[in-house]
């Protein structure tokens, strides 16, 4: 699911939030909060979050393996099989 976020009918101000948090968490679209017209915060329901959360998650683990490739903490994949294969061998 994608999101715009910088649409002017999107923003809007604390107060109008606070007054209607049943309406504003009904939406499925993020709703930016400002303060002195300067975007403060984005409210999400939970299903969007999680929908976000799930690829950033992803996102994570492959720049960890891409900083462990440019480190050279990598192994030939012959030697990964031979170790899983001496493990499964010990049990």
């Amino acid at each position: 699911m994608e999101h715009t976020i910088h649409r002017p009918s999107d923003a809007c101000n604390e107060p109008v939030i606070s007054a209607n948090p049943r309406d504003n968490l009904r939406r499925r679209d993020p709703y930016i909060i400002t303060r002195n017209g300067a975007m403060k915060a984005v409210l999400l329901d939970a299903g969007s979050y999680e929908n976000i959360l799930e690829p950033l998650n992803l996102l994570k683990v492959i720049a960890l393996a891409n900083m462990e490739i440019k480190a050279g903490k990598t192994k030939r994949v012959s030697e990964v099989v031979t170790q899983l294969r001496d493990q499964i061998g010990r049990r």
